[in-house]
């Protein structure tokens, strides 16, 4: 199943992502003693916001492998969120789905932040997402130009993401002309807005098709730091292949550990890296 197969790369890379730095998992496990006992525990768990629910697989996938962590989900399709109720896809409290435009949602998160809203809205506005994860279609299966505008992707880095490691997972639908040259802009722009991080590109063929199937931009505030103890890299010091090798690896691990009945190593040995100076 090309779907199954994406989403699963894609919570591959996540978590690979999400294990490999330090510095996001310690910061979020290292608790100040002096603390207010009164603080949401919340505000501990890693937060994700989903652009786009489709059939939730991702957000199901991640919270089955991460069970504290939260999820926001932003689905423009009335019917799709009703399914997905009556459905049991969603689990609360640590899952919730929106009804609306996620443009709009992105928008009103750059209002919020620039213009406080009652305590109530400005708590929960304030909640930091470490990960946004964005798989937004149209009808002819594109991908909409403002999902990767330079002021998208601006919005995205300044204020969604306030955490200063935070990550972008970014799906693209590839096999046409039309879908190449959207990728290309897609990435010339993350190259640009994220140039003080790391950026990389994975592909997902379709074994059905092995010109098309999908390409993950997977974007990071600041270096991404790998290993732990005293043997710790940051990948802006690694090969391509080296940063290969490495997540092949943990691929292997997670297709062990989930009982995945494909090759997830190989669906992951595609990874290329981006620079600004590059374009």
């Amino acid at each position: 199943n090309p779907k199954t197969t994406t989403t699963t790369t894609t919570a591959t890379t996540t978590t690979t992502l999400l294990e490999s730095n330090t510095t996001i998992s310690s910061s979020h496990n290292d608790h100040d003693d002096n603390s207010d006992d009164d603080h949401n525990d919340d505000d501990h768990k890693l937060q994700f916001l989903h652009l786009g629910f489709g059939g939730g697989s991702l957000m199901r996938l991640l919270g089955h492998i991460l069970p504290e962590s939260q999820h926001v989900a932003v689905e423009i399709d009335t019917s799709v969120v009703e399914a997905a109720l009556e459905w049991g896809l969603v689990t609360p409290p640590h899952q919730r789905i929106e009804i609306g435009d996620a443009l709009a949602y992105h928008r009103r998160r750059r209002l919020l932040q620039t213009d406080p809203p009652p305590q109530q809205q400005q708590q929960q506005q304030q909640r930091p997402f470490q990960y946004v994860c964005i798989d937004v279609f149209d009808g002819q299966n594109l991908m909409p130009s403002e999902f990767y505008s330079y002021e998208f992707l601006k919005r995205l880095h300044d204020v969604i993401l306030t955490e200063k490691n935070g990550i972008v997972i970014h799906n693209f639908h590839t096999g046409t002309e039309k879908l190449a040259l959207q990728l290309q802009n897609a990435k010339r722009m993350y190259a640009n807005v994220f140039q003080a991080g790391s950026v990389f590109t994975l592909d997902s063929l379709n074994s059905a098709n092995q010109n098309g199937g999908n390409t993950i931009i997977v974007a990071t505030k600041s270096s991404i730091t790998i290993g732990g103890g005293d043997t710790t890299t940051e990948t802006s010091q690694m090969s391509d292949e080296d940063i290969g090798d490495y997540l092949e690896s943990l691929a292997a691990l997670a297709q062990q550990q989930w009982d995945i009945r494909f090759d997830v190593p190989s669906r992951v040995n595609s990874i290329q890296r981006l620079s600004y100076e590059s374009y």
